[in-house]
């Protein structure tokens, strides 16, 4: 017998060796190399698919926001339509402003409804027995994006009283009436502001783009806005009564750029450095006069956005 041959009789793992060497071969052919490209593919995935996931959580919280929005246009059409002028503030006198002085609670007592969801069918289906008893707490005027949860009686929604701290140019300016003809005579309804989102304060006495300064006087308000002022007390409770017709609740002006840092009220209540704020990434949303809710980036031109506060500066129509 072939010596060779006698070899891989006796010693049977002689047969397994070209193949243990092809197997090791193909190990080897996976490189480290290989393995990290692999591994970082999987991880840019990982992380793309996670970085979409909390972007289209908040698309469909900015959508509820604007419905929001578009819901309170539609009350404040069917408003105007009866009364023929904009629902107004007439002021508050000295101090804060008090339970159901807000231009929120003006729609919705004149028109009964419940709440701010489905506005036109309330009204359409709407029973006189109906009207005797109306929540406290409504419905349709928080926006998801704000993770302030309470208390449940803030809202997210205010109204423009015009281009500064006075609040007597815009078409809700306090103590005064306005009528769409005179602002169709001036700007015109499509480019004048209705409501603006809001944070809500987070009930904490700290500087915070949610809360707010008290101040003693309107230039002390003003200056707090531009710079701070270590000296006036900060407020946490921005918007915690949507019935109250105040700065510190339910009013705000376009002399402040959207998402300003800084707001501050004065304590006797006739004047406030109040903006609008919100907490989608770098916008908040404005419903204008004629019932259209829009995005504005808070890199606007701050004229252009003052503009938009009152409706005799001329018209505006770019972002």
């Amino acid at each position: 017998m072939n010596i060779e041959i006698k070899a891989m009789i006796s010693d049977p793992s002689r047969f397994n060796q070209p193949v243990q060497k092809r197997m090791l071969n193909r190990r080897r052919g996976v490189a480290l190399s290989e393995v990290v490209i692999v591994v970082v593919i999987i991880s840019f995935t990982a992380l793309f698919l996670l970085s979409r996931m909390p972007r289209g959580r908040e698309q469909s919280r900015s959508l509820i926001c604007l419905s929001n929005l578009n819901q309170i246009g539609q009350a404040f059409a069917i408003y105007t339509q009866a009364t023929g002028q904009y629902p107004s503030a007439m002021g508050w006198g000295t101090g804060e402003a008090g339970s159901g002085t807000s231009i929120l609670w003006n729609l919705r007592a004149t028109l009964q409804l419940r709440d701010f969801t489905d506005v036109e069918s309330q009204v359409k289906s709407k029973n006189p027995s109906d009207n005797k008893s109306l929540p406290s707490v409504v419905v349709g005027l928080r926006c998801p994006s704000d993770r302030i949860m309470e208390p449940q009686s803030a809202t997210n929604y205010r109204a423009n009283t015009g281009a500064d701290s006075d609040g007597r140019t815009g078409p809700f300016g306090i103590g005064q009436v306005v009528t769409p003809k005179q602002v169709e005579s001036g700007d015109g309804s499509a480019f004048t502001a209705a409501f603006a989102e809001r944070l809500i304060g987070n009930g904490k006495a700290e500087k915070t783009i949610s809360n707010y300064q008290e101040t003693q006087g309107c230039a002390a308000a003003i200056a707090a806005s531009l710079s701070g002022d270590p000296m006036s007390a900060w407020k946490g409770d921005a918007g915690h009564e949507w019935s109250r017709g105040d700065w510190s609740q339910t009013l705000y002006h376009h002399g402040l750029t959207p998402n300003w840092k800084l707001s501050a009220v004065a304590n006797e209540g006739n004047c406030g450095q109040m903006g609008a704020s919100s907490a989608h990434p770098g916008s908040v949303h404005v419903l204008l006069l004629d019932g259209s809710a829009k995005s504005w980036r808070e890199t606007v031109d701050p004229l252009v956005w003052r503009r938009l506060g009152g409706y005799q500066d001329g018209q505006v129509n770019e972002k």
